[in-house]
């Protein structure tokens, strides 16, 4: 059974990140400002990694009480981000990189579920990529769906 935390549902598993797993936690924070993100601990339930585009690292937005798993979650975007040189915004921000870059980023979440052997878990998350995929292709998608 899932509580209600929709958009961060670990949280109902492990709790907050910085607490649950406060080694990975400080890790990951640790590696993306090393390689030159800025990285924003925020007070409200914020959860992006947001692209600067021009071979720049861009800036990680994290709720201070998320979970480790949506740390992990933009963390994964950071780093597809870097494999491709920190690219332009248009290449970042193309209807399929942006389809294929959350696909990743939510396996890395639906496969700690599968781990832990927690199938609501999976399938929640998995309708959450649904439900983002479904909104990139009604707004940002090659074909308008008027």
């Amino acid at each position: 059974m899932l509580g209600n935390n929709d958009a961060d549902p670990f949280k109902d598993i492990y709790g907050y990140g910085r607490l649950s797993h406060p080694e990975e936690w400080s890790t990951i924070i640790k590696n993306t400002q090393g390689a030159g993100v800025e990285v924003r601990i925020l007070d409200r339930d914020i959860m992006a990694y947001a692209p600067k585009g021009s071979g720049k690292p861009g800036q990680l937005n994290i709720y201070e009480d998320a979970s480790i798993s949506a740390l992990r979650h933009e963390y994964q975007h950071f780093l597809d981000d870097k494999a491709k040189g920190f690219p332009s915004l248009d290449v970042t921000y193309e209807f399929k990189n942006r389809i294929i870059m959350e696909l990743r980023a939510y396996m890395v979440e639906i496969k700690e579920a599968e781990r832990i052997g927690n199938k609501d878990l999976a399938e929640h998350l998995w309708n959450n990529y649904r439900d983002e995929r479904q909104y990139l292709l009604e707004n940002y998608g090659p074909v308008k769906l008027d």
